[in-house]
Order: structure tokens, then C-alpha cells, then sequence
């Protein structure tokens, strides 16, 4: 995804995270690798965003973690803090887990 948005939004800053440190590290391999020097990958809580500025960011986009989160109201209260007033949020969410082996 931040290639896309990378290519698609050049000039804009784009901010990635995850509270998986292993997972951030993947990402932070993808952008040195593809040059994407608008993107910064940091680890952080989903319910605890404490590295993201209220209202700082125009455009937020959660990819099934709403779904998993431990506590989801707060994820999406942190959510709502860090967009700014206007701003957009996109949100992806399973309907169902299944696991089988």
C-alpha cells in the first residue's frame, strides 16, 4: 500500500505503523528498497498513538485492525484524535475469522 500511495501522492508525508516491531521492519526493508522517502514506518499501539500529533493527519487508513484490536474503541478513539477535523477514514474490517489447519 504505500508504494501505490507513494506513486499515486508523491509530495505528500505518508506515516505507516504497526505494533509489531518484525512487521514495521519489513516495511521499513520495502521503503529503502523502493526509494519511498515520504513514508515513515514507526511501531506504535493502535489504542495508544502516542508518537502521532492530534489532528495531524488528513487521511487515515486501518487495514483489519479495528477487528483485532484488543480494546476496538479505543483504537478508534486514537483514531479520531490524530484526523484532522474533515479529514477521512478508511477502514477495512473482517466480518469473520476462520482458522483451520
Amino acid at each position: 500500500m504505500p508504494k501505490i500511495l507513494q506513486q499515486r501522492f508523491p509530495n505528500l508525508p505518508k506515516i505507516a505503523t504497526d505494533a509489531s516491531p518484525d512487521m514495521v521492519g519489513k516495511l521499513q526493508t520495502s521503503i529503502d528498497t523502493d526509494d519511498l522517502r515520504k513514508v515513515r514506518a514507526k511501531v506504535e499501539d493502535a489504542t495508544n498513538l502516542t508518537g502521532v500529533s492530534d489532528q495531524s493527519i488528513t487521511h487515515t487508513m486501518t487495514l483489519s485492525m479495528i477487528a483485532s484490536a484488543a480494546d476496538p474503541q479505543k483504537a478508534a478513539n486514537e483514531i479520531y484524535r490524530v484526523t484532522k477535523l474533515g479529514g477521512i477514514w478508511g477502514c477495512s474490517a473482517w466480518v469473520g475469522i476462520c482458522w483451520s489447519a
